[in-house]
């Protein structure tokens, strides 16, 4: 309104210029005072329509400055009235040049009429459009509040001949970024769990996208942009958005509860318009490694291992199949490596020692074995990996740690021999039990000579089908409050009557059942002894291999029920675990160790007489109870709960040696993460037994440098987060709700969205170029009028002088 005011200026201008003359009549020259008074009237003519211009310059640029808007509604009915207006002025210039050169009036009548009429036409229409149509408001571009959340999932690795997904996500961001009045509130909101915040300004803003990089470990989207909404109302801007640049996968778009809850933060007032900008379908092709699986993760030295895994391929030609290769490497062992060397981090280097070459047609998945050469004792790492270039190559690669152990001692405490040596046939397997390569170091002595071992020396005891004596001795409560393991197979031997112990389940009594008898059935399906068995395919047939008879017992409360007999309420397999703070005082402990007790309560296996035989689960095809033997094997002696390879985002713990080398209490370990990170420093107690990592951000070989030589993990990415799969973008509905939020799949529809967000279309630009074009005109009709002047002074001069 202050810059409309200046469109007086050129009035005031033309008034002050404007002087009288004084009237002096020379008899000499009165005959020209005709002519004189018919350009008198021409160059009034042009002074006027000079002043309209100038006028109409400083009024059209004080608009635009304004920024007007109008209705998108109403954007082709005001450029109709603008036409008809402009005809109008056109024909009344027409109707000034022909009074001016004294053509026909009539004709400058009618073109006068007709330019009035136009005129006075878009006055009225205009005037009635801007009384029943929306107001037309002012688009002052006012900064806005804005959030960009820019899904930078797994999937945004994506990279191929046409499509770089996280350069497309940066660009689009920069491109939104760069619409934005400079006072803009910007936020950049990735998927990492980093607290949603202004930037300072564009520029700070620009630099986050710089550094935008795909992360492995992401918080839900929904998470995220309920975040980002909480963030722009925090904000005293009136103008508040959200954009999400995203490529609607299935992993990040799946869930449509949350999307439901976040539909419902959104609409809370004051409401926040969403704008969905979809990076569209994934092109070309990925081969993807699923996560390998080891025959053994702790095998003994000398023996090899087979690693399982999956190759699948996506995309592409069905009728045309792909030669992939797959490579299995080891990294070299070295006690000085890894180690940080010019500001850079050296590794062990990788020896390839197995490949595999398949063909795979799109859509088909293939397994694929590979063999692990036989190691030394200690700590090993390696990679599979497939060979070329591929669009993910997030997937293309899956690590593996193996511990090789040395032959866990085992004492088995049995008077039947062939107990005791079908146990150790299933725990030596494949091997004889002597072999230095088989995972235990087992020695079988009789109840009798059990007074005389030390048991400390053994890291699990088997106890198959004892006295009640035995089970009433003190000597295996001690070794289990000391943080030993016993496995106690009950049967026919502990007697008839109820046997109680200070640290064992009572046992009441032996229990017959009648025919078709009873079997075991899985209570804890996630259980270390168990979990493996439910991976079979087609489930264990436990009803093949029926129970006659079991020691019905009386747990307590803290006792773990892992297997039931069915039909029954009856425990089978029970796990007791002793802690450290319920030990005696007296009771020496060997690492601060819980010790545990698992009892079965039907021998196994059951070599008594048949004619009064407990069970049938050692009987033909009785891999079950092998299966079952070997894990509780592997549970009791510790080599079952080493597992090295995690998930991305999963804590680990890695158990430290015995002792650590150090010269005070306190030790400094130094984590070496995956990528060119530098090592993170760990201090803690020369003491410690185990150390827990919580940070597993990516996937890769995790080292840990001042422990025992290659200590470490390794850690993956699960396959669901490399998939491709995209959700219909109709669904988008379910969490935003029906025309509650915009989609585009290009710059040019991301503008439109926010037009028909705002329903404004800005007249700022018109209005520049219309007043560009009446300055331009007005110089031309300014230099023609004073070069006329000036070209006219000098005789006018001369003849006052004359006269």
């Amino acid at each position: 309104m202050f810059a409309l005011a200046a469109a007086a200026v050129p009035i005031v201008l033309h008034l002050v210029a404007r002087r009288e003359p004084k009237k002096v009549v020379f008899p000499s020259i009165r005959f020209l005072t005709k002519k004189h008074d018919s350009n008198r009237s021409k160059l009034q003519v042009r002074r006027w329509w000079l002043l309209a211009m100038r006028i109409a310059a400083m009024a059209l640029l004080a608009l635009a400055l304004a920024r007007p808007a109008i209705h998108r509604s109403l954007s082709l009915s005001w450029l109709t009235i603008g036409i008809v207006a402009l005809i109008g002025v056109v024909l009344l210039v027409l109707a000034t040049l022909s009074l001016s050169r004294g053509q026909s009036k009539a004709l400058s009548y009618g073109l006068t009429a007709a330019g009035l009429l136009s005129l006075l036409a878009a006055v009225v229409w205009g005037g009635y459009s801007a009384a029943s149509g929306q107001p037309p408001p002012m688009d002052n571009a006012s900064p806005a509040a804005i959030a960009i959340i820019v899904d930078n999932a797994p999937t945004s690795a994506w990279k191929s001949a046409s499509d770089a997904r996280l350069k497309r996500i940066q660009e689009t961001s920069q491109w939104m970024i760069s619409r934005l009045p400079p006072t803009s509130r910007i936020a950049i909101v990735d998927r990492s769990s980093i607290p949603a915040t202004f930037s300072l300004d564009a520029a700070s803003a620009l630099a986050k996208i710089d550094q935008l990089q795909t992360i492995e470990v992401t918080q839900p989207i929904a998470d995220r942009m309920d975040a980002a909404a909480r963030l722009v109302r925090t904000s005293d801007l009136e103008n508040r958005q959200l954009l999400v640049v995203s490529d609607l996968t299935q992993q990040t778009w799946g869930e449509s509860k949350r999307g439901t809850q976040l539909a419902a933060s959104l609409a809370d007032s004051p409401s926040v318009p969403v704008t969905v900008y979809d990076l569209g379908e994934f092109g070309s092709t990925n081969r993807m490694l699923s996560a390998p699986k080891l025959s053994d993760n702790t095998p003994p030295a000398g023996a090899s291992v087979k690693i399982t895994t999956g190759l699948s391929l996506f995309g592409g030609d069905a009728a045309v199949k792909q030669s992939v290769t797959v490579d299995l490497s080891l990294y070299e062992n070295s006690a000085s490596l890894p180690v940080v060397r010019d500001g850079k981090v050296q590794r062990p280097k990788l020896r390839n020692v197995d490949r595999s070459n398949v063909s795979l047609a799109p859509g088909e998945k293939r397994e694929i074995v590979l063999t692990v050469p036989p190691l030394t004792t200690g700590m090993h790492h390696g990679v599979v990996q497939l060979i070329g270039d591929d669009s993910m190559p997030l997937d293309d690669k899956r690590y593996f740690s193996v511990e090789v152990l040395p032959p866990s001692t085992v004492l088995v405490v049995a008077d039947d021999l062939d107990q005791a040596d079908t146990i150790t046939k299933v725990l030596t397997a494949s091997m004889a039990a002597d072999d230095s390569a088989s995972e235990y170091d087992i020695q079988r002595i009789g109840f009798d000579d059990l007074v005389a071992v030390q048991l400390a020396d053994f890291e699990s005891v088997f106890v198959l089908d004892p006295p009640a004596s035995v089970l009433r001795d003190d000597m295996l409560s001690q070794y289990v409050a000391n943080g030993g393991s016993v496995f106690v197979s009950l049967g026919p031997n502990a007697g008839l009557q109820e046997i109680r112990s200070s640290t064992l389940p009572t046992f009441a009594r032996p229990w017959r059942v009648p025919e078709p008898f009873t079997f075991l059935t899985v209570v804890q399906t996630a259980h270390p002894i168990l979990a493996e068995l439910n991976e079979f395919g087609g489930g264990v047939p436990w009803g093949d291999f029926p129970v006659e008879q079991y020691w019905q017992t009386a747990p307590v409360k803290t006792d773990r029920i892992l297997m039931r007999y069915a039909g029954t309420k009856h425990p089978a397999l029970i796990e007791r675990i002793v802690a450290p703070e319920s030990r005696a005082e007296d009771a020496p402990s060997n690492d601060g160790s819980p010790g545990r007790w698992i009892i079965l309560t039907t021998p196994i296996p059951d070599t008594g007489d048949p004619s009064k035989q407990w069970n049938g689960l050692f009987g033909p095809n009785a891999w079950p109870a092998f299966f079952l033997v070997r894990f509780i094997a592997e549970h009791v002696t510790g080599r079952g709960s080493h597992n090295w390879t995690a998930g991305v985002g999963q804590p680990q713990m890695v158990h430290l040696p015995d002792e650590i080398e150090s010269q005070s209490e306190r030790v400094r370990l130094q984590l070496f993460p995956p990528g060119e990170s530098l090592p993170v420093p760990i201090d803690l107690d020369a003491s410690a037994t185990e150390l827990v990592v919580a940070d597993t951000a990516s996937s890769g070989t995790y080292w840990l440098r001042g422990a025992s030589p290659a200590a470490g993990f390794s850690a993956n990415l699960p396959e669901q987060a490399t998939q491709t799969e995209r959700i219909d973008p109709s669904l988008l509905d379910d969490w935003f709700g029906v025309g509650a939020y915009a989609i585009a799949t290009n710059r040019d529809e991301v503008e439109l969205a926010e037009v028909s967000t705002t329903q404004r279309v800005s007249l700022r630009s018109p209005l520049m170029l219309l007043a560009l074009a009446v300055f331009l005109m007005e110089l031309i009709l300014g230099n023609r009028f004073y070069r006329n002047s000036r070209a006219r002074a000098p005789m006018a001069g001369k003849g006052t002088i004359a006269a």
